[in-house]
């Protein structure tokens, strides 16, 4: 799943930003572009991964992974999960943004929007949550798969 469009736009400030630095950087600092050059990669780094960010969710081979592309995959086998909900997520109110996220109680959120998702909790009480399509669709293939 990509995130809403208005995020890839994140990207542009991002790089815009870091370019400007480095930009002053080296107007301050003539000699120092090798040094420096960090800034930029860094920048170029950042705004393909905000630009580019989504994500995806299978289940194949008795394992639920859950992915935030580029950064992270959680692989989860399913006889490990203790329950699967429906639920409503809102971005900004329970994850404070879109991406990668740390939730209230410690629950990791693959947020690309705010709207309809999956909750699954671990027998070790890790919560993961993930906006998707279909989120009933996903409970029952879930549920099927640990079954």
């Amino acid at each position: 799943m990509r995130p809403t469009p208005w995020v890839a736009l994140i990207a542009l400030p991002v790089l815009a930003a870091t370019l400007g630095t480095y930009v002053l950087i080296l107007t301050a600092e003539p000699g120092a572009a090798v040094v420096h050059a960090w800034i930029p990669a860094l920048g170029i780094a950042l705004a393909w991964m905000v630009g580019f960010m989504r994500g995806e969710i299978s289940v194949a081979g008795g394992t639920l992974r859950l992915r935030a592309f580029p950064v992270w995959t959680f692989t989860i086998p399913v006889g490990r999960i203790r329950s699967v909900e429906v639920t409503s997520v809102d971005a900004f109110a329970d994850y404070l943004g879109v991406g990668l996220r740390v939730g209230y109680g410690g629950s990791i959120g693959i947020i690309m929007r705010s709207g309809p998702a999956i909750a699954v909790t671990t027998d070790s009480g890790k919560r993961y949550v993930m906006v998707v399509p279909d989120p009933e669709a996903w409970r029952q293939r879930i549920l099927v798969a640990a079954s």
